[in-house]
């Protein structure tokens, strides 16, 4: 017989403490034991000593995505998928691999080839490409693999890199970058060197979860020089991307014989809810992000894993409606959308408030295409009429179809335009009272909680 005692979260997931009886044979006290909230046909772990928890590592609550898209460039032609862009980069498929070849160093942010199908504002994505070194000179600058966003006006790159640039045959760099719209950020370099040599075949892992970026750099020729090196970003770190992106491969310099490549996401299928929008949805104000509103609504969830926060600070409404194929790949139930402060305050498109107004009917109607429940946030009071006027807008033309949540109503100082001073540091996002607020307004108002 088991007896519930307390319910924890170990890793994001959910657990039961429970006593077991009958007892262990020579014990006194109850055998305790944590045991994962699961569903049938999963599969469990078990680390640690005698006291550590059963986590569930897969089943029904938490299948991954996995791949989006590979190619092993088998064909003729590299064909209408990707987009060269270059000032002396070429791309062409030669007997069964992309040779991706650069006859000088430098520039990464000037040649790279996208991958074009799919945009996305997944926050758990990864990108491999394996390739051979076919040269070490002055030039071989190396080999990135990551994420683009596509915002022209406010874009921000993160890839890892594996840097062959030698004139003998035993030095590298590996590092992880951040472009911000076209000025290297570098934002990890590691020291250390490994051998690599001409025709040595380099598999490049990069990986974003819960917002640390690692790079894997496996030399299949000679395995003892592989390494993995990380680097955590913070909650709306001004390095993190904040756009849409799509995936992309760089060339820093060198010939490279491209054999394989492989985009995929480690968010969960089936999630209950997915939340977008810009800062105030992704948390920003928060000092740190287990205060923020989205680890605070996490913690009201059975299963914390259904929730997938695809919020990014700056985002615009049209960021939410080019990104919408990640939506569909995850299926939520339930999309809760906060947008339009940014159109307003930025003026998009010549008119904000419009932009904003017709950029929620197309994500209304591309949720209820793919048998998605829209909940429709209005956005936080921000001392504008225009703002007002959205929110207003939101309720008439929304409220009696869907769930509204008037944040504007909820935020604001009175009979004023601007958030209630003890919630927000900087008039624009909250702060932890606020998001404590904020937390308890939404919660209170989505279905199967």
């Amino acid at each position: 017989m088991a007896t519930i005692i307390s319910t924890t979260a170990i890793n994001g997931i959910d657990v039961l403490e429970i006593d077991v009886n009958p007892k262990i044979s020579g014990g006194t006290a109850a055998d305790k034991r944590s045991l994962a909230v699961s569903q049938d046909a999963c599969t469990w772990n078990k680390t640690g000593d005698a006291d550590a928890a059963w986590a569930l590592v897969s089943g029904p609550g938490n299948e991954v995505i996995g791949d989006i898209y590979t190619d092993d460039f088998h064909r003729g032609s590299l064909g209408g998928n990707y987009t060269l862009t270059t000032t002396d980069a070429t791309a062409s498929i030669v007997s069964n691999v992309l040779q991706f070849n650069k006859s000088s160093a430098g520039s990464f942010e000037s040649n790279y080839l996208v991958y074009n199908p799919f945009t996305s504002m997944l926050n758990n994505w990864y990108a491999s490409v394996t390739y051979k070194v076919k040269a070490l000179n002055s030039n071989s600058n190396g080999i990135a693999v990551g994420v683009k966003g596509v915002d022209g006006t406010l874009y921000r790159d993160i890839f890892g890199y594996f840097n062959t640039k030698t004139t003998s045959t035993n030095y590298k760099k590996e590092g992880i970058f951040q472009y911000d719209s076209g000025t290297s950020n570098n934002k990890k370099y590691s020291s250390g060197t490994r051998t690599v040599a001409v025709n040595d075949i380099v598999t490049l892992n990069v990986s974003m979860v819960n917002l640390i970026l690692t790079v894997e750099v496996i030399n299949n020729t000679n395995p003892w020089a592989s390494f993995v090196d990380t680097y955590t970003f913070g909650l709306a770190s001004p390095n993190l991307i904040q756009t849409p992106f799509q995936f992309c491969i760089w060339n820093n310099g060198g010939d490279y014989d491209i054999s394989y490549f492989k985009v995929g996401s480690l968010d969960s299928k089936g999630v209950m809810y997915v939340f977008s929008g810009d800062s105030t949805a992704q948390g920003v104000g928060a000092s740190s992000y287990s205060n923020s509103q989205q680890n605070l609504f996490s913690q009201t969830l059975v299963e914390p894993h259904k929730l997938t926060n695809h919020a990014l600070g700056s985002a615009i409404s049209d960021n939410i409606v080019a990104s919408s194929s990640s939506l569909d790949l995850i299926d939520p139930k339930y999309h809760v959308i906060l947008i339009g402060s940014n159109d307003i305050v930025r003026n998009i498109g010549g008119d904000g408030l419009q932009n904003a107004k017709d950029n929620l009917t197309t994500i209304i109607g591309n949720d209820v295409s793919a048998g998605r429940i829209p909940i429709i946030c209005t956005p936080l009071a921000r001392n504008s009429n225009s703002m007002a006027s959205f929110a207003s807008w939101v309720v008439s033309t929304w409220g009696s179809t869907y769930t509204v949540i008037d944040l504007f109503s909820f935020t604001k100082d009175g009979a004023t335009t601007n958030l209630k001073p003890a919630w927000t540091n900087d008039g624009t996002h909250l702060n932890d009272t606020g998001q404590i607020a904020l937390n308890g307004e939404i919660t209170s108002n989505l279905p199967e909680l």
